[in-house]
């Protein structure tokens, strides 16, 4: 059985504010970083988008939240999919 390791992030302590940056079209992603230069005790997360190209499934979009480390890597945090039922949206009856 393989253990998952966790590290347990410190809590500010003081309020802190992200700002997302600009889309990344090439990596697609979009960063949230603190506004605050002087807060290097916290993260930096990430939000990327990727199309599910299942043919089972009708059209879908992955959305992943990750936290970055100290050695820019990236480590999920959350992952959802919005399904867009094309046959509603049109008025299509099937």
């Amino acid at each position: 059985m393989i253990s998952a390791s966790y590290q347990r992030n410190r809590r500010p302590s003081r309020p802190l504010t992200y700002t997302f940056t600009e889309w990344d079209a090439a990596q697609n992603i979009m960063r949230l970083v603190p506004s605050d230069s002087n807060s290097l005790d916290a993260s930096s997360y990430t939000v990327s988008v990727a199309l599910n190209l299942n043919p089972m499934l009708p059209l879908c979009y992955v959305t992943t939240i990750s936290v970055e480390e100290d050695d820019d890597s990236l480590i999920p945090l959350a992952e959802f999919e919005l399904v867009f039922d094309l046959a509603h949206m049109c008025g299509i009856r099937c």
